[in-house]
């Protein structure tokens, strides 16, 4: 009903509302009319609930019929499904072992007498076996093009012999007092040498260059490599830490920071093999190299031919009674044929000779302990003794 915009007829018409007395609170009329209303309300709600009622029935009906066609399509679906799939329990599903890797243990080729060293090795990760053959003339390559050639004289004016052997003797005995690793020693010497190639240094700073190329080998090398403090301490406070800083930037600055080179500690431990040395013949072997590495006339040869040199000579005074003291094995494996190592065998052996009588002793007593097989006291042999 649309409302009026007088607010007199709004008010009139509130107005002829009559109400029920209030002493008659069942609220009822007694006008016909009234019964009349009421029967009609009641039959129209009994016609809303039979309405209400065929409604929901009909909705039931539609609802059954979905659920059955709902239920008939699932089940078709699931037949499909179970049609597709396979039946595990009827299928083998056992996983087949993986194929075996193709291990490299031998080198091609090897000539007739010669092992293979490496295959004492093959399941040692550190040894790496399948592709020694070419580390090693990587190494052989590395140490021509990093070969050291003799500088006394040019560029090191200042500087003879005798005082670069004295210097690798007091390193010996750092190395020895720090218990720093033999390739810590090998790796400081030889940044020693290639630094004396590159620049002069007077004979007062060649502690210092010393100290600066062992501090750079054992950083390299050790696990827990000593301070700079360390060096100034044991070079009696010669020099101050900012000194042997100063010459470690030197050294690595003149060698275009190529630190690493080729030792004789790199072919050491695989010619050994080759030679299948025993205890006493690996301690002499490192004696005469410790005694090389104090002599510098041997700095021009390659690190491997000093190795070489070095069991050439140990073999022959261990084993003199040997005919045949360089086999083919050995001569595979370190490259060189026995007259070829015939000069350095020689240079070494009179060195080996004048090392009980010399005036640098380190060497010479770190391997006269049991530890060491007692190898500075085995007498060299007569030079007319030597084959080549």
């Amino acid at each position: 009903m649309a409302l009026s915009e007088n607010p007199n007829e709004v008010r009139a018409t509130r107005s002829s509302k009559r109400r029920a007395p209030l002493g008659d609170i069942t609220n009822n009329k007694t006008d016909p009319t009234h019964e009349s209303k009421k029967t009609k309300v009641r039959s129209s709600v009994e016609t809303k609930s039979s309405t209400a009622g065929l409604h929901r029935a009909s909705s039931l009906r539609r609802s059954k019929r979905l659920s059955e066609g709902t239920e008939s399509n699932t089940s078709r679906i699931s037949q499909a499904h179970s049609d597709s799939f396979i039946d595990l329990t009827e299928v083998d599903i056992s996983i087949s072992p993986p194929a075996p890797v193709t291990v490299i243990t031998s080198p091609i080729n090897l000539p007739f007498g010669v092992e293979n060293i490496d295959l004492s090795e093959q399941d040692n990760d550190l040894c790496n076996p399948e592709y020694i053959e070419t580390m090693f003339r990587h190494l052989k390559l590395k140490e021509e093009q990093m070969q050291i050639a003799e500088y006394i004289g040019n560029p090191q004016t200042d500087m003879r012999p005798n005082m670069r052997g004295i210097l690798v003797d007091w390193l010996v005995e750092v190395a020895d007092e720090y218990k720093l690793s033999p390739q810590t020693m090998y790796m400081g010497i030889n940044l020693i040498d290639r630094s004396l190639c590159q620049f002069p240094v007077t004979r007062s700073k060649l502690q210092l260059l010393g100290c600066a190329a062992m501090l750079i080998a054992a950083k390299f090398e050790e696990i827990y490599a000593p301070s700079v403090e360390d060096f100034v301490y044991i070079s009696d406070n010669t020099y101050t830490k900012e000194q042997i800083l100063k010459m470690e930037q030197q050294i690595t600055t003149a060698l275009d920071f190529k630190i690493n080179g080729t030792t004789p500690f790199h072919f050491m431990k695989r010619f050994l093999r080759a030679s299948k040395a025993n205890e006493k013949e690996v301690a002499f072997v490192n004696y005469l190299s410790e005694l090389m590495m104090q002599d510098y006339q041997f700095v021009q040869y390659p690190a491997s031919l000093q190795v070489a040199s070095c069991i050439h000579l140990a073999r022959q005074t261990l084993y003199r009674n040997y005919n045949d003291v360089w086999t083919g094995q050995l001569e595979y494996y370190t490259g060189y044929k026995s007259r070829e190592l015939e000069e350095v065998v020689r240079k070494l052996h009179t060195v080996h000779m004048n090392a009980q009588s010399g005036t640098l002793k380190a060497v010479r007593e770190k391997y006269s302990k049991a530890d060491k097989d007692f190898a500075s006291k085995i007498l060299a042999i007569r030079a007319s003794e030597l084959k080549f």
